[in-house]
C-alpha cells in the first residue's frame, strides 16, 4: 500500500490558529472553546463544527444552531499508525 501524504508540521495543516480575524467566516472544521450548548448539562472543553457548509447558512446569515462534535483528547497518533485512524480528525495539541 502506498504511503499517504501528510503535513510535516502543524503550520502546514492549519492556517488560522490562536487569534483569528473577526471577518473570517465560520466554516466546517472550526474549533471553539467555552461554548454554551443548549440542552447539555456538562459543557465540553471544545467543539468542532461538523455541519456541511451548504446547510450552515440561511442566505448570507449563519443559522442560529449548528451541528458540532465535542473535541476529546486521545493518544498521540504516530506516523506508522496514521492509516488506522480514518474516524479521527487530527488537531494540534493546543486545540483541546
Amino acid at each position: 500500500m502506498e504511503a499517504r501524504e501528510k503535513p510535516s508540521t502543524e503550520d502546514e495543516l492549519y492556517e488560522a490558529r490562536g487569534s483569528v480575524p473577526l471577518a473570517r467566516p465560520v466554516a466546517q472544521g472550526d474549533v471553539f472553546r467555552d461554548i454554551e450548548i443548549p440542552g447539555l448539562e456538562q459543557r465540553p472543553a471544545a467543539v468542532m463544527i461538523i455541519q456541511h457548509p451548504c446547510s450552515m447558512r440561511a442566505g448570507a446569515e449563519l443559522r442560529k444552531r449548528l451541528t458540532v462534535a465535542a473535541v476529546r483528547c486521545r493518544q498521540m497518533i504516530r506516523d506508522a499508525d496514521w492509516q488506522g485512524y480514518a474516524w479521527a480528525m487530527l488537531l494540534p495539541q493546543h486545540a483541546r
